[in-house]
């Protein structure tokens, strides 16, 4: 049996939040200074004040951001938005009005892109992370994975996580195999009342040909906060999901899987719960772990947030293994082909992946053959 885990960040849109990055690492700086400045007075100020317009980007108009919803018969249609003055409603211009955009629809290239490279994967066992719902699985694989010559997904199973940008998780099986349990263990709470679990955490138990085993699938918070803030919380996120294992594992389950995206290197303190207090070992740390190797100039380079030596990519998603499990590994691996790989690196890319904006997704596919 072979299991595969890929954060696919969005099947055909993605919302603008996740793609719009701050002009530089000042922005929050020029925000908080923004704020004072409006309850201050001061001759010099005004002229402060438009110079961190401009640069927090205020008066940047985005044509893209906003449409026309209109009534048309029985339904209302969405129409781009034009430059001519739009009255308001009346008898005569009869219904018009305005919504934001939140989503942005993601290249054509793209998606197929995230086909490919799920495809030639071809998991009997698919876990995929931040997909928009699950009428949208279902139409990617049938009218984009369902062109390729492999066994099609029997059943899908799809968790709604708490974030509400189309960050939900979906898990695909083949004929043949079960997914006989679900537990949802994304509504605990801190004690501020606010969910722990910002994204998702969501038990999987999946039953194959002779025997069964568990996928803790989770996703921590990732974001532009404070690094610091960010570290305690993932700290309490890995103690709870380490609590969950604890509890399959002195229930008597031997085969455990613990995957997601983590957002942190694996050397990092808040990631110690997890990786340092449990048994669960890191299918990159196996003896039959393949990849292809960097090419680029850093082609030696080790560092402690990569995979390994000529793995030149910060570690953020995991596919930890208990050891139950890790010893009926035969093969695992990591393919980053649908990676763009930027100037200093070079790896072995889709022959159609010809920049950036093509990529599939900025994470790489983490997959492991099991003897089941």
């Amino acid at each position: 049996m072979k299991i595969a885990f890929y954060n696919i960040e969005n099947l055909f849109f993605r919302h603008r939040e996740l793609l719009e990055k701050p002009k530089s690492h000042n922005h929050s700086n020029w925000r908080e200074e923004l704020d004072n400045l409006m309850n201050t007075k001061s001759n010099r100020r005004y002229e402060r004040i438009r110079e961190l317009v401009y640069l927090l980007g205020f008066e940047h108009k985005d044509p893209f951001r906003y449409g026309y919803l209109n009534r048309k018969g029985m339904v209302m249609a969405m129409k781009p938005q034009h430059y001519e003055l739009a009255t308001r409603a009346g008898e005569i211009t009869n219904w018009q009005g305005w919504i934001e955009i939140e989503n942005r629809p993601l290249p054509t290239r793209s998606i197929h892109h995230k086909a490919q490279i799920i495809a030639e994967t071809n998991a009997d066992v698919l876990v995929l992370q931040e997909v928009e719902s699950k009428p949208a699985v279902k139409v990617f694989l049938e009218k984009y994975l369902s062109h390729y010559p492999i066994a099609p997904y029997r059943d899908l199973s799809f968790s709604q996580g708490n974030d509400d940008r189309g960050l939900d998780q979906a898990v695909l099986v083949r004929k043949g195999i079960m997914l006989d349990s679900m537990g949802i263990y994304n509504q605990e709470r801190e004690s501020t009342g606010a969910f722990l679990f910002d994204r998702d955490f969501t038990a999987f138990r999946i039953t194959g040909k002779t025997e069964s085993f568990w996928i803790l699938a989770v996703q921590f918070t990732a974001g532009i906060e404070l690094k610091e803030e960010l570290e305690k919380k993932r700290y309490r996120q890995s103690q709870a999901v380490a609590r969950v294992y604890q509890q399959l594992r002195e229930q008597g389950n031997d085969h455990i899987l613990v995957l997601g995206s983590l957002f942190a290197v694996s050397y990092c303190y808040s990631l110690s719960p997890l990786l340092q207090d449990t048994d669960l070992k890191s299918i990159s740390r196996h003896p039959q772990f393949l990849a292809a190797k960097d090419h680029g100039k850093d082609k030696d380079y080790y560092s402690l947030g990569a995979y390994g030596r000529g793995l030149n990519l910060k570690e953020e998603v995991y596919l930890l293994a208990s050891p139950g499990m890790y010893s009926k590994i035969k093969r695992c691996g990591i393919d980053r082909r649908a990676i763009w790989p930027g100037t200093e690196n070079q790896w072995r890319i889709l022959t159609t992946l010809k920049q950036k904006e093509e990529q599939a997704s900025q994470h790489p596919v983490l997959w492991m053959e099991v003897k089941f």
